[in-house]
């Protein structure tokens, strides 16, 4: 129990294992502390702990509690629960895939970038194994998490801003209330590199699906693409994708990559690998905005697919060409004359 800066009352407790002063790493700042360390590395009494950083509000303080470094890499961890901001958190072994932990709820992830850290702090988090459930109540601010394994479910109740949420597994249903947009050090980026050779259409679903509350600017969404951000899965699938403003300067992508000029779409991209029964499809995009490119004319984006089911753009149903079409197909709408959806077929 320690007294923040602003004059709040911190506990942190553990369902495993006990606490001691040489598991933190307080700064002093005033009349208070912030914590910028809590330090769990490889220690076994751990394992499998839930952690409780807790807040009672005193006069003058804001009920939330700033945390710099969760740091439980080695161990697994059950569920983490932070009523204030967390920088960074490292959890999770090599040795259990489908563990790593359980659930993240904090108020917000990252929105006080490194100020909450010692000097060789950083906002990425990586979480060896698998997560079950991220819940981060407000904005995720130029913070990474990146996770070698699955990810159920993923609720931010504000804005993903500059930053990434990436997996080696899948990724569940992704609910984001407000905006995906790029900030001004870095896009917007959520990844997955799904299931290497699935034996099913099952298997093959990267994302299981997107729901954003608000406009996409800046942003990736990417499928059949490792914690790396390279290339590694071309028989992947992503669900239904809702977004309820607009889509700017944004390209979303399952089984293909970039070319060798970096433009999605172009004769001399790698395109979807030969299978017999999977295919690389994005089930359908409602987009409930306007969709437009930047105005570079340097710039193009896209949507990339080798099946693409139906497209959605400010209530007008956009005509596809399925099959074998090589060539990008520019959105007939006002002002996305560098947004284009392709359909590779499979050669």
């Amino acid at each position: 129990i320690f007294t923040d800066v602003d004059g709040d009352l911190v506990s942190v407790s553990t369902s495993k294992g006990s606490l001691t002063a040489a598991n933190f790493v307080l700064i002093p700042t005033g009349l208070g502390a912030q914590l910028a360390t809590m330090a769990l590395e490889s220690n076994s009494a751990f394992q499998g702990t839930d952690i409780e950083i807790t807040v009672e509000r005193a006069a003058g303080g804001n009920g939330q509690v700033n945390v710099g470094y969760i740091d439980a890499t080695g161990i697994d961890l059950g569920h983490v629960h932070v009523e204030g901001d967390l920088a960074q958190i490292d959890a999770g072994d090599s040795i259990t895939p489908q563990r790593g932990l359980l659930g993240l709820h904090a108020q917000s992830l990252g929105k006080l970038g490194l100020a909450t850290q010692l000097p060789e702090g950083t906002l990425q988090s990586d979480i060896q194994g698998a997560l079950k459930k991220l819940r981060i109540e407000n904005d995720v601010t130029n913070a990474a998490l990146f996770v070698t394994g699955d990810v159920r479910s993923i609720v931010i109740g504000g804005d993903l801003f500059g930053g990434s949420i990436r997996s080696g597994g899948q990724l569940g249903a992704i609910h984001i209330s407000g905006d995906v947009t790029a900030s001004d050090s870095s896009p917007a980026i959520i990844s997955a590199a799904g299931t290497l050779a699935p034996a099913n259409n099952g298997q093959a679903l990267a994302i299981a699906g997107i729901h954003i509350g608000g406009s996409v600017r800046g942003a990736e969404i990417l499928a059949g693409y490792d914690i790396s951000a390279l290339p590694v899965n071309p028989d992947v699938r992503i669900g239904k994708v809702r977004v309820r403003g607009d889509w700017i300067g944004s390209s979303m992508v399952t089984g293909a990559d970039a070319g060798e000029d970096g433009l999605f779409g172009t004769a001399d991209d790698s395109l979807i690998a030969e299978s017999n029964s999977i295919v690389a499809r994005i089930a359908s995009i409602l987009i409930r905005g306007v969709a437009a490119a930047t105005d570079s004319e340097f710039d193009h984006y896209g949507i990339v697919g080798e099946q693409i089911t139906s497209l959605t753009v400010n209530a007008l149903k956009v005509p596809l060409k399925p099959g074998a079409s090589d060539e990008p197909q520019p959105l007939p709408i006002d002002g996305a004359d560098d947004f284009s959806v392709l359909e590779v077929f499979a050669r």
